[in-house]
């Protein structure tokens, strides 16, 4: 077999040799061809989708970014309409007052003055009807205040800031105070004395949650009394604390089956109002109390009266001031409390005796009676109008006819002090419902009448002595110049030669330059305005005035908003003379008191 025949035989061999593995090879290879085709086509597939999903998650950030940014802007324009509101409402306040207050002082002045019967006549119409036109004012701002918190209040955002809970709850009564006094209904307040004085929240939320609740007591009380009580329920870390709220009325109460179905109501917002005493404000307030991380309940029975309980979580302030009622003088004194409410009782023994003095408390007219016609050390007698056995006006002619010079203070509705008895028996009204800072003056001024008495002092409101009595040196600042002119001329009457600054930045430069004992402040200034001023002679003055607010801003917040700016008292515009002289009497017996 030649060469070229045993090779052609050899790839015959091979051939034949091969072709089992050919088919083999082929068997694999195939499969796994069209395996890695799909993969293939299924990775593309995926490739596609996955670069459709991410231009979807793009678009939907996009919007969703879009939808943030718009949403933030709504809500900074929400924002900046609440605090145009607000500052409008201010706005309005202090320019109806400011020319109020030139027009009744200086009718107060010429009042002071020789005139006929006529023009008498003529001055007490001006004040009559400027003292009405301060009514309507005061009237159509609350509404406007109430009626703005209930509008806003569809989205809160709750304010983080320091604030006084006992001038809070005294804002609140001072609403409903006139409404309580016409249907002859008593409006308390109790803190317990472990309750912080000031604590850190949304004063504006807290005090419409407590004057709806109020409001709704006032609708359903007939006769008795409200009460606001403050406990402290709970604390925690970093000076957190649970306080417990109780607004309890003398009302009608509600049958059961009527609270379990306003109890619904309550857990229910987007139910229907089935129940008479059930409506928006409770709903509301259910809602705000949760945002203040508590809860609101209600117990009652059948006539026996109604208590709302609610819950907030808040913190109690570190910047809380202890404020100075100016009766160190007269410490120690023993005080005649007659009065049949306990409430009352408890509400007035516990401040005499925080304030130091000797509370002696009876229920009854002719208890009262039998104690002073026997030797005793009274020094001052608070009468409420109405006690167990005569009215207020009759017990008072009673114990003149034993103590003629006996101070006595009555306490009183305003609107049910009328024909002012103080004028003729009292030598002070403590209003209803009960402040302490106003029964502080009530008790002070009833003893600075005791000693016009024995000293025969001039009783006129403005006599020149006063000067001589209390020296002081005086600083008013205001912008007004009507203003100015009245503080002159007031001051002048009294015997004061004051120095005036027309903006707190001329303050701080007259302090730097002249030690002054007070300082009467206008808040609502140029260049610089009251409370600014304050804050910076609190902080650079070595000896310190008493800086007292003079302000036309009385909306609920202003006089605490004074206090924390380093402020010692308040007076708000129109000023009443007689308010003006028992508050620098005050504090120039402070002043003494220290040097």
């Amino acid at each position: 077999m030649s060469d070229h025949s045993v090779l052609l035989l050899l790839r015959l061999s091979t051939v034949v040799f091969l072709q089992p593995s050919v088919l083999i090879f082929s068997a694999v290879i195939i499969p796994v061809a069209a395996v890695l085709i799909f993969l293939l086509r299924r990775i593309s597939l995926l490739k596609n989708q996955k670069a459709d999903l991410h231009r979807q998650v793009l678009e939907k950030s996009e919007l969703l970014d879009y939808a943030i940014e718009k949403e933030k802007k709504l809500r900074e324009l929400a924002s900046e309409a609440n605090r145009t509101k607000s500052l409008l409402l201010v706005r309005i306040n202090h320019e109806i007052r400011t020319p109020l207050n030139g027009i009744l002082g200086m009718t107060s002045l010429l009042a002071e003055s020789p005139l006929t019967y006529e023009q008498q006549e003529y001055t007490d119409t001006i004040r009559e009807c400027g003292d009405s036109l301060l009514k309507v004012v005061n009237d159509i701002l609350l509404k406007d205040i109430l009626d703005y918190s209930k509008l806003e209040s569809g989205k809160v955002e709750l304010e983080q800031k320091d604030f006084s809970l006992e001038n809070s709850l005294e804002e609140v009564l001072d609403v409903f105070g006139g409404k309580a006094a016409t249907s002859g209904i008593e409006l308390l307040y109790h803190l317990d004395a472990n309750v912080p004085a000031q604590i850190v929240g949304d004063k504006l939320r807290l005090g419409q949650v407590l004057m709806n609740l109020v409001e709704n007591a006032i609708r359903y009380t007939r006769k008795g009394e409200i009460l606001i009580n403050v406990k402290l329920q709970d604390t925690g870390e970093a000076n957190a604390v649970e306080l417990r709220f109780e607004v309890r009325d003398t009302g009608a109460g509600i049958a059961n089956d009527q609270l379990q179905l306003l109890l619904a109501d309550m857990s229910n917002l987007n139910s229907t109002l089935k129940t008479e005493r059930s409506g928006v404000g409770l709903i509301i307030s259910k809602k705000l109390v949760e945002l203040m991380g508590g809860s609101i309940t209600i117990e009652s029975q059948k006539d026996k009266g109604t208590t709302v309980i609610f819950t907030i979580r808040t913190v109690s302030s570190l910047q809380a001031r202890a404020i100075n009622y100016g009766l160190g003088s007269i410490e120690g004194k023993k005080i005649l409390v007659v009065e049949d409410n306990l409430s009352h009782v408890n509400f007035i023994k516990e401040q005499l005796v925080e304030w130091k003095f000797l509370p002696v408390v009876v229920h009854a007219g002719k208890d009262a009676l039998k104690i002073l016609q026997q030797p005793h050390d009274i020094e001052l007698v608070l009468i409420d109008n109405e006690v167990l056995d005569m009215n207020g006006v009759d017990l008072a002619k009673s114990i003149r006819e034993i103590h003629p010079h006996l101070p006595l203070v009555l306490l009183s509705p305003k609107d049910e002090a009328n024909g002012k008895p103080h004028v003729e028996l009292f030598d002070s009204v403590a209003y209803k419902p009960i402040k302490k800072h106003l029964l502080s003056k009530s008790i002070l001024t009833s003893f600075r009448h005791l000693s016009k008495v024995s000293t025969n002092v001039d009783t006129n409101t403005l006599s020149a002595n006063f000067s001589e009595q209390h020296p002081l040196r005086i600083l008013v600042a205001e912008d007004n110049a009507t203003n100015q002119k009245l503080a002159l001329k007031v001051l002048g009457k009294l015997g004061y030669k004051p120095d005036i600054a027309r903006h707190g930045k001329e303050v701080l430069e007259m302090v730097s330059n002249k030690n002054y004992d007070v300082i009467l402040m206008d808040v609502q200034m140029p260049e610089m305005d009251g409370l600014e001023a304050s804050r910076m002679i609190r902080i650079c003055l070595t000896v310190q005035p008493i800086i007292i607010a003079m302000t036309a801003n009385t909306l609920q917040g202003d006089r605490e908003a004074c206090l924390q700016a380093g402020m010692d008292d308040y007076i708000s515009k129109p000023i009443v003379l007689e308010d003006l002289v028992d508050i620098l009497e005050k504090w120039a017996i402070n002043i003494h008191e220290k040097r």
